[in-house]
């Protein structure tokens, strides 16, 4: 749509915030866009608080509907320096609208953003008169709102002439044509109208221009409530809070101009002024350009590309450089050529070039144009090779010619620069991802590692004539190792060019609802039964939510209540809620990134530089993206390899695996897959199992089809392969591209294949069919139907088997089929995880134990597997581990030093090099010896002994009682060792033999449990049992197992008993503590509600691995069952396994699954258990009477004992933490209000005691956490 020119309306809204003043503002860019539109007004301003975030998506939107963007920032401006944060002083801020008048305008408010954000955030980001006086040029300033400098001097009383003072500061930096005062009509703000009054007669008397505003924060009048609610969210606070911010008296929709005309009825200057400004400011993007950063390229690789003869084209640097390394990365397809042979393959002789639009030539014509370019001794040289040589020629030619055509020669010199840095560091980059592994220039780049000739991969669906668009290569790197490339990149286009791209998180539905009731006041529980009828599904709303969930739908019919909530939470769907990182996308730019979009630090503290324009708003002004992923499998299979080296002395090459191994294809049989790339999950094995894969096909097959929407053909791709001779295809001339997926269209690529061969489409325009069909727009899938069908009835088919092929084939294959380009390589790294699991299983399982180790739970699901494949995990032995899970012989693996709490790097590689050096340790004495005192204090040593470290050395509980004569004793004999003493108390009479002969303190054994006690608090988890083995007869005689909970009990009593696995208590919105426990029986886990009633009634103090007995109310609550606990006992752990074994139900070899440990009871309710297992006399008891008589005194112990319940509230303090800082947290957490909340601090892993309990709150944690990061 043109630009409207001549409009009714004579006035433009230049104080206006979206969603994108997050939490502040309501309205969508768009919104406002077009309501603008319908008010009639020629423009409209996007001035959002401190950012940048929405400028291109509202330029956009003002384009559409046919008005001019004037483009602003309602800025933090601090009377102070930039620099300055201190506390109770460099809060105060003050408001400032800056519009960008023109291109250098806009530039000056990205520039501005920027500092504020990178050097003055205290708070808020804040610019200061030293930025101001710089950086002016180009910019339009309003005085804001009430909260701005000058109408805060007016309310505080100051004089006329200290405000003119004032306002002259501002004129002299802008200049009095680009400084404006703006007048606002809100009578519920009281001071306001004071400021309108002053600026009415300042600006009359001294000609001062003036500008109405209505500092709009959403859309319509009937949007107020939920701004309420937005600021609610915001501030922390409940709806009805009247101390909270509020604009619940105000209009800040966009009003329209005859209703702020009444406000404003003797000032039509303050109208036609927001025109006149409107008009000036012109700032223009050019969208469909790709910006790619230059690619230097030595003098010494260029020498050549020098030729005398008219009659060969002249190459470009980059052309020149990318067709070299091309042709020298032949030998990936056993082809070497020699140097001679490669500059005739560089050289191109001049051909006609492009006679039409490139988005008009088909590929065919692009291939011909490659072929014309061939120069005579390059067919000479063709002749020579194999048929297959010359079709990967002649590919590669092709891809060529495109990529040069379309201009992203650089790009791919970029990208294969980084990669093969990192390959060359040992870094392991990924096979391939997604569409452009279909390129050779990909392959012989060394880019990829999967032929896509082999593999019959296209390149169109990476690039095609039909559709220019900038390409998308996205990279897998180890994860571990990811940051040293980006590094590599930082470093040679410069920390200004390079940065991570910002994404905003939105508010779903479900996110909605609960927003909304807590901000109310539902309760939680109520407020999460309510939110449980949402669907997860992405993309759901809350009017499909209402037509789709019945007992949703009911609920919001039936109580007034949840219907408001609802009817306020659709306001709320879509808005932005918060800033975080793109886990991938990083840009490099041409000129410093400042120039195309502000920058700011990411969330929460860290200290990396982001953009704040997303990943579409960067692709629209053409910006270089990239997405570098960090990928755990390729850490896992590095790992796999160096072990596999270590212990076998065998260096495997991935590249050079066998594809048919029987073994691999055996364990995908069995579907043994857990730590399998892509084939772990449990759905997935059953499919596999089913399925009894044979070739590496098949495994393509089921990483494309297990994902929404194909999941649904698996089953008769099963049955095609079980019985091949009963495959059909759906017409006899898609037999040939249907065959390798017996019948069904599995991949994208087929789509394409099938639109080529059966309705003559080329290849190119196959892939805008597919992406018509994908995006679901019904105008562009009739007039592709049309074109099909057309296409087909001309390759000799009829109309009726156009149409059945592309409505009944093309239609729900091409929207949900898979990218055949990334299920390759992805299958291809399961293959590879699957080959080394089957050949070398104790290798592969300590990689994925050593790359899993800091998730516990991930830990114990990979312990469980090793326990069903014959592997013994052993606790850490400072004689046997290494650093990270170990390999110690065949079928056995052992934990790593690192694994243990409280040892640190030091220690671990210091013990590690004394082992490396002298061997094995002989003694303690001996260990004490070798490895160096300032690594052996208190602290690492009780690590090591009570991990079972040290338990070849001694026994692990007298080694933990002495530490203090170790520590003692090594420092003193290495002391002496160091001062060449021979005798260190000779002058007492004391050998040095006798010294050296240490003897510790008689010490009782470790029991059992006690050893596991110290496993789980050293090194996360149980190792060598677990503390319930042998107990679920005792349990099932005396409680209600957790694995047999099921519907019929809902709402009964029943007695559980269980360890306790974690701990959480809550304050709820009444200032009262509740608690939620999880307990842990011998066959699962279920969580235990202790609400505040019951919890204050028991005075409850429980910790970690306490054993209690519980009776309570089983219910089932978001989709997992849970205890209302009414009554709570103590047991001892050590005498419940004696009475077990006095009474004959101590179960030797019952072991605990460890997987059942992980996650809640789940069993759905509504379906019926069918074991028929008797149930507990006492599960319906009406008071409790324990199964298990106590074994402690109530009256000796602090569980029953009502006292004053202490929370802890933790603050984790950054690496390097300056003073200053510190004081300002100490100052901040004295002034509140004492409470029962202590404030622990955490400092480098070690947790200090600050004394202060304080009255914690919502608002004072968002206020430290601040202030901390």
């Amino acid at each position: 749509m043109s630009i409207v020119t001549s409009m009714s309306t004579p006035f433009v809204h230049l104080h206006n915030h979206s969603y994108y003043s997050l939490l502040d503002g309501l309205a969508n860019p768009a919104a406002l866009a077009k309501k603008a539109r319908a008010q009639e007004s020629p423009a409209l301003a996007l001035t959002d608080h401190g950012v940048m975030y929405g400028v291109i998506e509202f330029y956009k939107a003002c384009k559409k509907e046919g008005i001019n963007p004037v483009l602003g920032c309602e800025f933090y401006l601090t009377p102070y320096s930039r620099f300055e944060k201190r506390p109770q002083i460099d809060t105060i801020r003050y408001h400032l609208i800056l519009l960008a008048e023109n291109q250098i305008g806009y530039e000056n408010l990205l520039f501005l953003t920027t500092k504020a954000h990178l050097e003055g955030m205290y708070y808020r980001p804040r610019i200061d008169w030293e930025l101001l006086k710089e950086h002016h040029q180009g910019i339009i300033a309003l005085s804001a709102c009430i909260a701005g400098e000058i109408p805060r001097a007016i309310t505080s009383g100051k004089k006329d002439e200290e405000i003119l003072e004032l306002i002259h500061k501002y004129q002299n930096t802008f200049g009095t044509e680009n400084f404006f005062l703006e007048l606002q009509d809100h009578p519920n703000v009281g001071e306001l109208k004071q400021v309108n009054q002053k600026f009415i007669e300042l600006g009359q008397r001294f000609h001062i221009p003036l500008v109405v505003t209505n500092d709009t924060h959403y859309l319509n009048l009937d949007d107020r409530e939920a701004e309420e609610i937005l600021l609610s969210v915001q501030t922390g606070k409940d709806y009805e809070d009247t101390e909270r911010m509020s604009m619940r008296d105000g209009d800040y929709s966009l009003r329209p101009y005859e209703e702020l005309r009444q406000a404003f009825p003797n000032l039509p200057e303050a109208f036609t002024n927001t025109v006149e400004i409107a008009k000036r400011c012109k700032v223009e993007f050019s969208f469909g350009r790709f910006l790619i950063p230059p690619f230097k390229i030595s003098p010494e690789e260029l020498a050549n590309n020098v030729w005398t003869s008219t009659e060969l084209a002249e190459l470009s640097a980059e052309e020149y450089f990318l067709r070299k390394l091309c042709f020298s990365g032949l030998k990936r397809y056993r082809l070497t050529l020699t140097k001679e042979e490669i500059e005739t393959c560089i050289q191109k002789q001049k051909d006609q070039g492009l006679t039409k639009k490139l988005q008009e030539t088909s590929p065919e014509e692009i291939k011909q144009l490659a072929e014309q370019s061939y120069t005579k001794l390059k067919r000479e040289l063709l002749q020579k090779l194999s048929t297959e040589h010359q079709k990967v020629i002649e590919r590669l030619e092709y891809e060529l010619r495109l990529i040069h055509e379309m201009g992203y020669d650089t790009y791919f010199l970029i990208v294969q620069d980084f990669v093969n840095w990192a390959k060359q560091q040992g870094i392991f980059v990924g096979p391939g991802r997604g569409s452009a592994t279909g390129t050779v220039v990909g392959y012989t780049l060394n880019i990829f590692g999967v032929d896509p000739i082999k593999y019959n991969l296209i390149f169109e669906r990476f690039l095609n004539p039909a559709r220019v668009s900038p390409p998308d290569i996205d990279l897998d790197f180890e994860d571990t190792r990811r940051e040293e490339v980006l590094e590599y990149v930082r470093q040679k286009y410069g920390e200004e060019h390079v940065a991570h791209i910002c994404t905003f998180g939105t508010m779903a539905a479900k996110q909605a609802v609960k927003d909304v009731g807590r901000t109310l006041g539902l309760p939680f529980s109520e407020m999460n039964e309510l939110a449980k009828f949402i669907p997860e599904k992405p993309g759901i709303t809350l009017e499909d939510a209402l037509e789709t969930q019945t007992e949703f739908n009911k609920l919001y019919q039936s109580n007034p209540l949840y219907k408001k909530i609802v009817d306020l939470a659709k306001h709320l769907e879509g808005v932005k809620r918060h800033i975080s990182v793109h886990a991938c996308a990083v840009v490099i730019t041409d000129k410093p990134l400042i120039q195309h979009t502000a920058l700011q630090y990411a969330p929460k503290g860290q200290k990396e530089v982001i953009t704040q324009l997303s990943m579409k708003p960067l692709d629209d002004l053409g910006i270089l993206k990239i997405d570098f992923l960090g990928l755990r499998n390729l850490s896992i299979l590095k790992i796999a390899l160096e072990i596999i080296k270590r212990t076998k002395g065998i260096a495997l090459d991935l590249d050079q695996l066998p594809m048919e191994d029987a073994k691999t294809f055996q364990l995908f049989q069995r579907a043994e897959t857990t730590g399998v790339f892509q084939f772990e999950s449990s759905g997935m094995k059953r499919y596999l199992k089913q399925l009894r894969p044979t070739e590496f096909e098949d495994l393509v097959a089921m990483a494309a089809m297990y994902r929404p929407g194909p999941i649904e053909w698996i089953p008769n791709y099963i049955t095609g392969k079980r019985n091949p001779e009963k495959v059909t295809y759906p017409h006899p001339a898609l037999e040939p591209i249907l065959k390798i997926t017996y019948g069904i269209a599995v991949y994208q690529e087929q789509a394409l294949q099938i639109a080529q061969k059966f309705a003559g489409f080329s290849l190119g325009h196959a892939d805008i069919l597919r992406r018509a069909i994908g995006k679901k727009i019904a105008e562009e899938m009739a007039a592709q139907r049309e074109k099909f069908i057309k296409g087909a009835t001309l390759q000799g088919h009829t109309a009726q088997e156009g149409e059945f092929i592309f409505d009944k084939v093309i239609t729900p294959f091409a929207g949900y089929g898979f990218n055949r380009s990334h299920a390759v390589p992805y299958a291809l790294i399961g293959y590879q995880t699957a080959y080394l699991k089957a050949n070398y299983a104790t290798e592969f399982m300590t990689a994925l134990l050593a790359c899993d180790e800091d998730t516990p739970d991930r830990v114990i699901i990979d312990i469980n597997e090793c326990e069903a494949m014959g592997i013994e995990i052993l606790p850490p032995d400072a004689q046997e581990s290494l650093k990270h899970f170990t390999t110690v012989s065949e079928n056995k693996i052992r934990f790593g030093l690192k694994a243990i709490k409280n040892l640190g790097d030091f220690p671990t590689e210091t013990i590690l090099k004394a082992r490396a050096e002298g061997g094995s340790f002989k003694s303690l004495t001996d260990f004490c010896k070798r490895v160096p005192a300032e690594a052996l204090n208190k602290k690492s040593l009780e690590a090591l002994a009570f991990s079972g470290a040290l338990d070849s050395l001694g026994e692990r509980l007298q080694i933990a009682k002495n530490v203090d004569r170790l520590v003692a004793f090594a420092q003193s004999i290495q002391k002496s060792q160091q001062d060449n003493q021979t005798n260190l108390f000779g002058a007492l009479g004391t050998s040095g033999e006798q010294f050296e002969n240490l003897t510790l303190t008689p010490m009782l054994a470790a029991t059992f449990l006690e050893k596991l006690r110290f496993e789980k608090q050293l090194l996360g988890l149980y190792v060598s049992g677990h503390p319930l083995d042998g107990l679920k007869n005792y349990f099932r005689k005396k409680a209600f197992l957790v694995e047999k909970m099921e519907s019929k009990l809902e709402g009964k009593k029943i007695i559980v008993m269980g360890l306790v696995a974690k701990i959480k208590k809550i304050i709820t919105k009444s200032k009262e503590l509740m608690c939620y426990l999880t307990l842990e029986d011998p066959t699962g886990t279920i969580e235990v509600i202790l609400f505040p009633r019951v919890y204050a009634q028991l005075g409850f103090v429980a910790k970690e691995d306490d054993l209690l007995i519980v009776e309570g109310r089983l219910d089932w609550r978001n989709e997992n069952f849970q205890i209302s606990g009414e009554t709570i006992r103590k047991l001892d752990l050590e005498d419940v396994r004696a009475r077990a074994k006095l009474e004959g139900l101590f179960e030797e070899k019952f072991k605990v699954n460890r997987l059942k440990q992980i996650g809640p009871a789940t069993t759905n309710p509504k379906s019926e258990n069918t074991e028929t297992d008797e149930m507990p006399e006492n599960v319906q008891s009406s008071s409790f009477e324990p199964a298990i008589e106590t074994i402690i005194d109530p009256s000796q112990t602090k569980l029953f004992q009502t006292k004053e319940v202490v929370e802890d509230y933790f603050i984790t303090l950054p690496q390097h933490c300056d003073k200053e800082k510190l004081l300002v947290l100490r100052e901040k957490l004295q002034s509140q209000p004492q409470g029962n909340t202590r404030v622990v601090l955490q400092m480098n892993g070690e947790q200090v005691e600050t004394g202060l309990k304080v009255e914690m709150n919502e608002n004072l944690k968002k206020e430290v956490d601040v202030l901390v990061n």
